[in-house]
């Protein structure tokens, strides 16, 4: 009730304030499992344009660090748009249970794949996690790239999401490591998220 309620009254302000459009929103649509939303990471606004790009019906719940719940105030802001925190030294308890719970659902997770905002624009090196939750959970990945004027996200500036296709994950072969495996799974999430920046980057 609370994110619906939150949901209305930040949606006419936020859109003014931050306007965006969506290129391929058809694809966030009438899915009949649940997935995985990785996007590159610019601004701690990203998940809320996510979210609106989603629409209301299509709920989202991100995976983010723990240090960003030790603030109150950012505490209170993450809770409210659907965040909830990993202790990424804890294993497979915590948040990655929650992750498990949600996509068991067959609802959405949102996950930041380079783990922190690039501070220059670019797309740094992403880590494992989005991967290994991926295979784990037998699920596909929706890739979205966010990109805006010299990817600084600000007031009345337009941000354009970009919407790809779903990537499955490649299959382990025998000669792989568990290692190697990820890295490969990795790259292909990473990749059609690169291809989105460098295709709408210079519009």
């Amino acid at each position: 009730m609370v994110f619906k309620i939150g949901y209305a009254l930040v949606w006419p302000i936020f859109h003014i304030l931050f306007p965006f459009k969506v290129i391929g929103r058809e694809k966030l649509t009438n899915r009949e499992q649940g997935y995985v939303v990785c996007a590159n990471h610019i601004s701690f606004l990203d998940p809320v344009y996510i979210i609106y790009a989603m629409k209301r019906k299509n709920r989202i719940f991100f995976m983010a660090k723990q240090e960003l719940f030790e603030n109150k105030i950012s505490a209170w802001f993450f809770k409210r748009v659907g965040a909830f925190p990993v202790n990424r030294g804890a294993g497979a308890s915590g948040g990655l249970k929650t992750a498990e719970s949600i996509l068991a659902n067959g609802q959405t997770l949102g996950v930041f794949p380079e783990g922190t905002r690039s501070k220059d624009g670019t797309i740094g090196k992403a880590k494992a996690g989005a991967a290994m939750l991926v295979s784990a959970f037998d699920t596909y990945v929706l890739p979205i790239t966010l990109v805006c004027k010299n990817q600084k996200v600000r007031p009345f500036r337009k941000m354009t999401l970009v919407v790809g296709d779903p990537v499955q994950m490649p299959a382990k072969t025998e000669e792989q490591s568990q290692r190697e495996h990820l890295r490969i799974c990795t790259a292909a999430i990473m990749k059609p998220i690169q291809e989105g920046l460098d295709q709408y980057v210079a519009k």
